[in-house]
């Protein structure tokens, strides 16, 4: 067995590669996972292991696609109740301030990191997981992205994309919704609506101390939630980079 040590949202994750092969395995989760690799000599046991299997190096597409959500998942368990964990891909300016980009999956937040983190810093694009200073638990994930006609998606490391900041904190919060506008534009949410919109797409919400309250400040602080409509990702540059210089939070 092979040992990956990686770090993700404060947690530290020791993937368990084994199988017949474990080393290529291994080799492409640290080319992938480049960000996230834990160079950390700190005694003692990580907090989560994943275990990760491969045979076969025809398997290996499948068996990186399969590893990223179970890393994530184990992160998100571990820090249950501690931190507020959304949906959401994040970027960040040069001082570290990040607007989360809310959504499920498919609404195009791997996209939009892709697009924007050319310029921008990449803080993730799956969880942002901000602790209750406001800072933000980092998780520079590789971009999970579907290739045409492929059946798992390919990780793609993000060595190109804009450096990570050593102290993200969250400046705004808005919800992706491509759909379709010819010229994009910004809503402002009333609060009680973006509670409501904002608490569906987070992880363990109710394991927080007054969870609702916790979300509401957030918000608030932030400016309140803003729903970017639009139709392709070029068009969301504009509407963030107004965003981050926005002042407050």
């Amino acid at each position: 067995m092979i040992e990956v040590p990686l770090r993700v949202m404060d947690t530290r994750v020791v993937a368990e590669v084994s199988g017949d092969a474990a080393e290529v395995f291994a080799a492409d989760v640290r080319r992938a996972w480049t960000r996230c690799l834990d160079d950390d000599d700190a005694p003692g046991e990580p907090d989560v292991r994943v275990p990760a299997v491969l045979d076969d190096e025809a398997g290996l597409l499948q068996a990186m696609d399969a590893l990223s959500p179970a890393v994530t998942v184990a992160a998100i368990g571990h820090q249950a109740g501690q931190v507020l964990m959304l949906h959401a891909a994040g970027l960040a300016d040069a001082e570290g301030r990040t607007v989360a980009l809310v959504g499920p999956s498919g609404t195009g937040k791997t996209t939009a990191s892709r697009h924007l983190a050319t310029r921008l810093g990449y803080v993730t694009d799956e969880t942002v997981a901000v602790r209750a200073d406001g800072s933000i638990a980092a998780y520079p994930k590789p971009l999970s992205v579907r290739l045409d006609g492929d059946v798992f998606k390919t990780q793609v490391a993000v060595d190109d994309l804009g450096a990570t900041p050593e102290r993200p904190h969250l400046h705004r919060v808005v919800v992706l919704r491509r759909d379709g506008a010819e010229e994009a534009w910004v809503e402002d949410v009333p609060l009680l609506e973006a509670m409501a919109t904002v608490a569906t797409e987070t992880s363990y919400l109710a394991r927080m101390e007054q969870p609702l309250h916790h979300l509401a400040e957030v918000l608030e602080a932030r400016g309140g939630l803003r729903v970017l409509h639009y139709r392709d990702a070029d068009q969301l540059g504009p509407m963030v980079d107004a965003l981050l210089a926005e002042d407050g939070a």
